[in-house]
């Protein structure tokens, strides 16, 4: 009996040093950083684009997530080696329901970790990104240490029944850098709900405008489908709570003939008003449409992607009512 209690004892003083050691992950699904390490700083977007490596047998497959970017750049303790790191982050990951997708260290054979990083980041503006500092400055060297100097790499994936959660670690062999990116796709691949009346309030309160994803057209038409009702819903939701004055600005990407996507981005805007107006009693004097076409794009026109990102519809708060 006396054993069994020292034995007990053991293990449950290995089970809170393990806790104590490994990175967490939160109710809100956010990895943490590795104890004991400074977090420089913090980046954070609504939409944005996330090369990651998805693994085709033993050979990395590049794919590219949209959705919403919070990303980090940390120092390690100096004590603590890339190994340990990258250990304890993929049992973590492991541990809350994900599923790895690709691994690279400096021993994989046909995977080399550097030229893996530096091709992952190499179009995703992370050199643009701007770090909100925490405790310290990300500076472009940082993450110029982080793109080319990478040593090892973990993706992993989390699906719900509403999103999909993509995290990515990245460890530099300099300085004691390394990187958490974590994006959270709200189904678009799956055609799920993007809009919320919270996320609209919050964006138009801090940016004056909310880009709209789930509102659909027939392809090459300006006729909206009932798969978008639910969108449209929370947009009179909106405008019933907030009584100003709105641009409907229309965006397409740049495929097609630029005298047609003009003409098309703007149809689509006057669908929106009259649907607004018409169906749901919303005044027609507080809403103006507008199309842009491709002019205004919220990412490239090179990858399927970047193009979902520029087919949106934009609310822009007018400063006249």
């Amino acid at each position: 009996m006396k054993n069994l209690k020292i034995y007990l004892n053991t293990i449950y003083a290995s089970l809170i040093l393990l806790m104590s050691v490994m990175p967490q992950v939160n109710a809100t699904t956010v990895l943490q950083g590795f104890k004991d390490s400074t977090e420089k700083g913090e980046y954070k977007t609504e939409f944005a684009e996330l090369d990651y490596a998805k693994s085709a047998t033993k050979k990395s497959e590049i794919k590219t997530a949209v959705g919403k970017l919070y990303s980090r750049v940390l120092l390690k303790p100096k004590s603590k080696s890339n190994l340990e790191l990258f250990r304890s982050y993929q049992k973590t990951l492991k541990k809350a329901g994900f599923t790895i997708l690709h691994t690279a260290t400096p021993k994989s054979k046909k995977n080399n970790p550097k030229l893996l990083i530096k091709n992952l980041y190499k179009n995703n503006g992370l050199r643009k990104r701007q770090y909100k500092k925490t405790s310290g400055q990300v500076s472009h060297n940082d993450l110029d240490r982080i793109r080319l100097f990478g040593e090892y790499y973990l993706s992993a994936v989390k699906k719900t029944s509403e999103t999909i959660l993509y995290a990515v670690v990245v460890l530099s062999s300099e300085r004691n850098l390394y990187l958490i990116d974590e994006l959270t796709a709200a189904g678009m691949e799956q055609g799920t709900v993007l809009l919320n009346l919270d996320a609209m309030k919050s964006s138009i309160a801090e940016t004056g405008k909310i880009a709209v994803y789930d509102v659909y057209f027939e392809t090459g038409s300006a006729k909206i489908t009932t798969r978008s009702d639910h969108a449209m819903k929370i947009i009179v939701d909106y405008l019933k709570q907030d009584k100003s004055s709105y641009y409907v600005v229309g965006h397409t990407d740049d495929t097609g003939s630029f005298k047609h996507n003009m003409k098309l981005s703007t149809q689509r805007a006057e669908a929106i008003v009259k649907a607004l107006v018409t169906n749901y009693g919303i005044k027609i004097k507080r809403l103006e449409a507008q199309g842009v076409g491709p002019l205004s794009p919220a990412s490239n026109n090179t990858s399927s992607a970047g193009k979902k990102l520029n087919r949106r519809v934009e609310i822009v708060k007018r400063l006249k009512n």
